[in-house]
């Protein structure tokens, strides 16, 4: 039990604000042991949230507060910890042990060492990262904002505050205070998409851009409506506001340029010359030059007094999406589609560089207050710094699970701040405190996992077009494998643990050779994506199922096609191999299950029963019954041997995602999209359990090896492990993004979790009674 239990409220509120009394009497030692004691800030947590600590090492850090250096350093790390923490924290109030081990376990100083020891002792049961897995403080990542519940594609900071302003595609602005990341108020702005917003420079409205074909004014003082700006024909994907206040340019897909008055909403002119979609406006800061980015590939610069082009800019291969001015207005930087970045002097329209600067579409850009960095978004899901001058790339910024489509640079210049299609906005220091904070993980999200039979090896696929092997005892990764040419959906392991099989986006399967990494063959077996891959027991055949509706049976050692088994009329779902090997069951989104014969290669019969596509399918242990689970809603339990349909379970309210069978063969555990988990029983074919812990969609469930609990991961970022006799969730884990896949090591030791970021978790089951998962 802790000190902190059982206090009175008066008692309660003296210990919250303990550490305000503390630094004002200068009482450095005594505060540095409070805000290093975990049971304080676990108390703190539980009665409060993240911020009211975040703001007490602000009290702590203070110049009149004389700690030494090595206190210093810990009030920063743990300061930087609650700050990226904080939104996890704020949902998941219990989950502060394993915050801390996800990211301190690198830091060893003697007051951290102790925390996170004081925090193993703290839970009964709990998942303990093997190695730090979560983003590091001390890194360029300060918060991470949520309340959006769509793509963001539009953010801008607010002028000579800490506060932002962002847009997202359902039509909703949040107004965000930066330091504190709290949501300060709401807009329900446009029945469409908002794609861009701009702010005036005296902070007192904001101009939002949407896909309804309008501009809507606000001011964010009422938080009211001002005005809606009617005249462009097609989207408006592009806004800014002269230096002077009075003025709105707004571009769109009808290739118009529209100058408007602010004070009245009054269309002033229209500008046209680009013959496509304007994607991009930006004015100089003395607001006589407009310059617009288009479909077209060009850049326009317009004289706002003479209502025309007087330069064109060529020289971008693809699609101009973004472009922004340097303060001192000398200087123009565009980005386009082929993840290009250019500078031109804006005086005579010269190229004066070219960056090739991402893998994808440069989304955003925009240039320090002080002219010597560009930073730029990506479709690579990232953002990087770039010297001006000579375009060198200083940094890489890493967090954001999507698409990165917004960016915008606090007035100050020290912080940036990102909008993305995971629906969340990043805070970012320019300037990281701690160096060589680096995570090995994937650059895009993790599609798959394997693991070896003998529990030593995990192998991850990604849609980064790489396979990587992880040691399972350590975490560490042993191997990066060559690139596929697309993403990799499907991995296996030969039952022999000699080789790896990986499937890709457009068709491709490499062979590898698992203790070295080598790659043995390439070979197109597909002409789509392949979505499944197993071994036969004895390890000399393949089993690929594809998008392109067909399985087909191979030679491990020399990739010649044995079968190819072609009935289905759309693509195939998944696919699993009967305990005796005779025989291939396949699913598939035409809505049918097929059994095929491994050894003659025909087929031997069509489940029909199910009124829409199959997304889920598993067989029990001793092979008797066939289960699937529908976009429907259904599970159907279909006799192996008759192929007749035993009995449908019904209860889920959405698409059935995923399907685990019990050691056993007596329940079957079923995911949907409806954010629940079900537990039947297959021999009544009655429910047992309904489970609602999760938030969101549920993309994985694994059955531990003792048949007793089991595992699930879901988009509201959690894995949760479960009892299968009381339904009680025994432990959970929170990562930074949507987890996509899991699984369990065979021994049963070591759970492992992918993330859409990239990540991927290894877990191990704390429990006072020293019990294995």
């Amino acid at each position: 039990m802790s000190e902190f239990d059982n206090l009175s409220s008066e008692n309660q509120e003296y210990v919250l604000n303990l550490p305000y009394h503390l630094a004002q009497a200068s009482m450095a030692d005594d505060l540095h042991e409070l805000l290093t004691e975990f049971e304080f800030l676990e108390h703190k947590i539980l009665i409060s949230s993240p911020q009211p600590l975040i703001e007490d090492y602000n009290l702590a850090l203070q110049p009149n507060i004389i700690v030494i250096e090595n206190m210093k350093n810990d009030f920063k790390l743990l300061q930087s910890f609650f700050r990226l923490s904080s939104n996890i924290l704020a949902d998941y109030k219990t989950q502060l042990v394993e915050q801390l081990w996800g990211r301190m376990q690198n830091f060893e100083t003697p007051k951290i060492t102790e925390l996170l020891k004081e925090a193993k002792q703290s839970k009964t049961a709990w998942l303990r990262p093997l190695k730090p897995s979560l983003t590091h403080p001390g890194g360029n990542l300060i918060r991470t904002l949520t309340g959006h519940t769509s793509f963001i594609w539009a953010v801008a900071a607010i002028p000579n505050s800490h506060q932002a302003i962002s847009g997202s595609i359902d039509g909703i602005i949040k107004v965000w205070n930066l330091d504190t990341g709290e949501e300060l108020f709401t807009f329900n702005a446009h029945s469409d998409a908002i794609n861009s917003i701009a702010v005036t420079s005296d902070a007192k409205r904001a101009v939002s851009a949407s896909s309804d074909k309008t501009l809507k004014v606000w001011d964010l003082e009422t938080q009211k409506q001002i005005l809606t700006l009617y005249g462009h024909q097609e989207s408006v994907n592009a806004v800014a506001i002269t230096p002077n206040n009075k003025w709105v340019i707004s571009g769109s897909d009808d290739n118009t340029l529209k100058v408007w008055d602010l004070e009245k909403g009054e269309e002033l002119f229209t500008l046209s010359s680009h013959t496509g979609n304007i994607t991009s406006v930006n004015i100089t800061s003395y607001g006589k030059l407009v310059v617009s980015g288009s479909y077209d590939r060009t850049i326009k610069v317009w004289d706002l007094q003479k209502r025309k082009a007087i330069l064109t800019l060529k020289g971008h291969k693809q699609v101009v999406n973004t472009l922004t001015i340097t303060a001192d207005n000398k200087y123009l930087v565009s980005g386009d589609f082929a993840g290009v970045i250019k500078v031109w002097n804006l005086l005579n329209g010269r190229k004066a560089l070219s960056i090739k600067a991402h893998s994808l579409s440069v989304q955003k850009v925009a240039v320090t207050p002080d002219g010597k960095q560009i930073i730029s978004a990506s479709y690579d899901n990232t953002l990087k710094v770039w010297d001006f001058k000579i375009g060198k790339e200083i940094s890489s910024f890493n967090g954001h699970s999507d698409h990165v489509t917004a960016l915008a640079i606090t007035s100050d210049g020290k912080q940036v701040v990102s909008g993305a299609e995971d629906d969340t906005l990043k805070v970012w220091n320019l300037v990281a405190e701690e160096k060589n904070i680096y995570i090995t993980s994937h650059a895009k999200a993790v599609s798959v996992l394997a693991i070896s039979l003998d529990s030593k090896r995990v192998i991850s696929g990604s849609h980064d077009n790489t396979v990587k092997v992880w040691n399972t005892q350590t975490g560490e990764e042993l191997f990066h494998l060559q690139e596929h040419p697309n993403w990799v959906k499907s991995v296996t392991v030969t039952p022999n643990n000699k080789q790896i099989i990986s499937g890709s986006y457009e068709g491709t399967i490499k062979v590898w050779d698992l203790a070295t990494g080598a790659e043995i063959f390439t070979k197109a077996i597909h002409n789509l994506s392949v979505i499944a891959l197993l071994p036969t027991p004895e390890g000399k055949r393949i089993i690929s199922a594809s998008i392109d509706k067909t399985i087909k049976v191979w030679e491990l050692k020399t990739g010649k096609e044995v079968f190819s088994f072609v009935g289905h009329n759309y693509g195939v779902s998944a696919i699993v191999i009967t305990p005796d090997a005779k025989c291939v069951i396949s699913s598939s989104y035409d809505k049918t299950l097929k059994i095929w014969d491994l050894e003659t290669g025909k087929e031997l019969y069509t489940l029909i029963g199910h009124t829409d596509a199959i997304e889920a399918l598993t067989i029990t242990a001793d092979g008797k019954r066939i289960i699937s689970g529908s976009h429907d809603t259904t599970i159907k339990i279909w006799n192996l041997a008759t192929g007749k349909q035993d009995f449908t379970l019904n209860g889920h309210s959405y698409r059935i995602t995923t399907l685990a069978v019990t050691p056993d063969s007596k329940r079957v555990i079923s995911g949907s999209y409806d954010t629940t988990i079900k537990v039947w029983n297959l021999e009544t074919g009655k429910e047992e359990f309904t489970l609602t812990n999760h938030k969101s969609s549920i993309n994985a469930i694994k059955v531990t090896p003792d048949g007793q609990r089991f595992i699930s991961v879901a988009d509201d970022n959690m894995l949760k492990l479960w009892d299968l006799t009381t339904g009680e969730e025994i432990a959970s884990f929170a990562g930074e993004s949507k987890l996509r896949c899991c699984a369990i090591t065979p021994d049963g030791a070591t759970i492992i979790a992918g993330e859409e970021s990239g990540k991927v978790h290894f877990l191990q089951l704390e429990e006072t009674n020293k019990l294995r998962c």
